[in-house]
């Protein structure tokens, strides 16, 4: 949230975040920083799914990241879609 309180017109995304968190039943894990000695264990995914069409990529889904130079891949595959479906559906019960 850092970048967030830093910014005054970004801080009511806190209060959002914390809100989506709860409704979905979602629990953090404590992540241990990146040393080039140590074990990076932190996820970080950026994916949708819409019936058979995956979204993912670099792209934030925030209103800055249209004048960034971001990258998104829009895959229509139903394969592929059911396997990133089991795969958010396995995150979500590890973290839920």
């Amino acid at each position: 949230y850092v970048q967030w309180q830093e910014v005054p017109q970004n801080r009511w995304k806190i209060g959002a975040l914390q809100e989506i968190i709860a409704r979905a039943g979602l629990i953090g894990k404590n992540s241990t920083p990146y040393t080039p000695a140590g074990r990076h264990n932190f996820m970080h995914n950026k994916v949708l799914v819409i019936d058979d069409t995956v979204i993912t990529g670099s792209y934030n889904f925030s209103r800055s990241a249209q004048f960034n130079a971001e990258n998104i891949l829009f895959i229509e595959s139903a394969p592929l879609a059911d396997a990133y479906s089991a795969y958010i559906d396995h995150l979500v019960k590890k973290y839920h």
